[in-house]
């Protein structure tokens, strides 16, 4: 953990103006801060089922991490052929594709996010869930050394 946090750290870094200009160019916005497959319906106009997060500050971020996040449950229920199809349309609609190294860069966080859970106490099927905290560390890894 400690090696993919370092890299990371070293990724963000390296990539901190971007990081800014994303900012500066009104990219952060208040979304849904929580996005899971099994919350939205795939319909011709997506309806998101739950509620957004319930704590605003976790809402107040850069769309790339929203959807990177999306992306990464995804695959990890088989599908990661979403990742692609999240991005192409987020791309249609925005008009733009986030930078290569943010999604590199939040794709790490999630691996944050994974061992944060398994430190939690009550966290339900463990076995899985260490199981997918090593599968977004391998991810976490790879993107933040290629980052660097």
């Amino acid at each position: 953990m400690v090696e993919v946090r370092d890299l990371k750290d070293a990724a963000f870094e390296r990539h901190a103006a971007l990081v800014a200009e994303r900012a500066t160019a009104g990219s952060i916005v208040e979304a849904h801060g929580d996005p899971l497959p099994e919350h939205i319906c795939v319909e011709a106009h997506p309806q998101i089922i739950d509620g957004p997060e319930f704590l605003r500050e976790l809402q107040i971020l850069d769309p790339a991490d929203e959807l990177t996040f999306l992306a990464l449950e995804c695959a990890s229920l088989g599908a990661p052929w979403a990742h692609a199809c999240i991005f192409e349309t987020s791309a249609e609609r925005a008009g733009a594709t986030p930078p290569v190294p943010h999604v590199s860069i939040y794709r790490s966080l999630r691996a944050k996010i994974a061992v944060w859970h398994l430190d939690a106490h009550g966290v339900r099927a463990r076995e899985k869930c260490i199981a997918r905290t090593g599968g977004f560390l391998q991810l976490a890894r790879a993107d933040a050394a290629a980052c660097v």
